[in-house]
């Protein structure tokens, strides 16, 4: 399996894992911090294994990531050697209401917020974090491409936003000639497939580049939970039974979660790997995804996702795991396959 991609349709290469350093400060507490020392030692194990590309935000632990990230870069050097990727849209102050959203004035300060906090004079990758309902896309795209013109951004991208803003992002960059979307974020995992409903056919169609975060579904693909299905509680130590997590709408205690979880398991234990290293390789096994970001509290946890890449998932197996997990038909896409297309195109195959 490729270590290395070209991001989206770009001459960027980047690593297929992304680390991503939203345990980097002390500010979120119990199940998501680190200390300085713990973060030295994974960023630099990451580093130094080949891999390339960093992701952090301005708002993870309150900025202190994007610090941290700085600091230790700088004190590594070699910042030519790293792809630096961080996000903007989340309001980095209760008491401003322009302090959150996507618009120009506040993508200009967070861009040069960040610039100063990571130590560098430009961002390989800008993503828009969220969508924030109301910023028209013409403003976003015609401010990300004076973000690029200056000099201090690369390449942008877009995170968990509608599949119908993609599109019209994408077309307004190619009728004015603007800086286009080059990458998207979006949360992917063995519990979370929706994006293969709009996104990965529209990577495959345009190019973009899909990184997927939440691998692990916050831990819950890691195989070190049990469950008590009849009180729906979650049994053990890790992030899902101390803090928030960032993919509440996720239940494992469907049916459905909890088959794939066994089938994960016991997968990884005829390959020889942990649950948490075949549900990275499954990701990375999947068309039209080009990474994944790869979170770590531990230098073990960052060792193990790096040696993901040099799995191989063999077809049963791996068909075995597509199907299981494989998100319930809903409409419209429902009419997309099978009778309503033998209708369309009565007794002839058509192919692409």
């Amino acid at each position: 399996m490729e270590k290395y991609i070209k991001l989206g349709k770009t001459g960027l290469k980047v690593s297929r894992i992304a680390f991503g350093a939203g345990t980097f400060g002390a500010a979120w507490g119990d199940g998501w911090s680190i200390s300085k020392n713990e973060a030295s030692a994974i960023f630099n194990t990451f580093l130094d294994s080949g891999m390339n590309f960093i992701d952090t935000a301005n708002v993870y632990q309150n900025g202190e990531s994007e610090k941290w990230v700085g600091e230790l870069l700088k004190e590594r050097g070699g910042r030519e050697k790293v792809v630096i990727s961080t996000k903007y849209s989340m309001n980095m102050d209760s008491t401003n209401l322009l302090s959150g959203g996507n618009g120009k004035t506040q993508m200009i300060r967070e861009v040069e917020d960040s610039l100063q906090r990571l130590q560098t004079d430009y961002i390989d990758v800008l993503y828009l974090h969220h969508w924030d309902t109301s910023t028209p896309v013409e403003e976003v795209m015609k401010s990300l491409n004076h973000i690029v013109e200056s000099g201090k951004v690369r390449y942008v991208g877009l995170s968990n936003f509608p599949g119908w803003y993609l599109g019209k992002a994408d077309v307004l960059s190619k009728w004015h000639g603007w800086e286009p979307i080059s990458v998207i974020q979006m949360e992917y995992n063995l519990l979370e497939r929706t994006i293969e409903r709009e996104f990965t056919p529209f990577a495959k169609e345009t190019g973009v580049g899909i990184y997927a975060w939440s691998p692990l579904a916050n831990g819950l693909l890691t195989g070190r939970y049990d469950f008590d299905l009849e009180k729906r509680e979650i049994l053990g130590a890790g992030r899902v039974t101390k803090n928030f997590v960032t993919d509440p709408w996720i239940d494992p205690f469907t049916t459905q979660a909890q088959k794939t979880i066994h089938t994960l398991k016991r997968v990884a234990e005829e390959l020889g790997h942990s649950p948490a290293q075949i549900a990275a390789a499954w990701i990375l096994h999947q068309p039209n995804i080009s990474g994944l970001v790869a979170g770590a509290s531990k230098v073990s946890q960052i060792e193990q996702s790096i040696e993901s890449l040099n799995i191989e998932i063999p077809t049963d197996l791996l068909n075995e795991l597509n199907e299981i997990s494989k998100p319930a038909s809903s409409n419209p896409y429902s009419f997309h396959s099978g009778p309503i297309q033998d209708a369309i195109n009565g007794t002839a195959k058509v192919g692409e």
